[in-house]
């Protein structure tokens, strides 16, 4: 199995890798993590193992995004 032999990587890093593909449209605009999810889920048919992965990992997806949005406000000026 894939996740055995490398294990998730838990950092601010991985957090801004898996924030900018998910608020990046497939043509490279701007977009919400769940207009993304949803383009996803509009172009794999249920049962596809994409379709499946992004299902079953979308709340940890989520509050990835949201994770960094924190760290993005947090560090914004004041």
């Amino acid at each position: 199995m894939l996740a055995e032999e490398f294990p998730p990587e838990d950092s601010a890093t991985a957090d801004a890798l898996t924030y900018a593909d998910l608020t990046t449209g497939a043509d490279g605009t701007p977009t919400t993590v769940e207009a993304r999810l949803g383009d996803i889920y509009d172009r794999y048919p249920l049962g596809h193992v994409v379709y499946e992965s992004i299902r079953r990992a979308e709340p940890a997806l989520i509050a990835t995004v949201r994770r960094v949005e924190a760290r993005l406000a947090a560090a914004r000026p004041r």
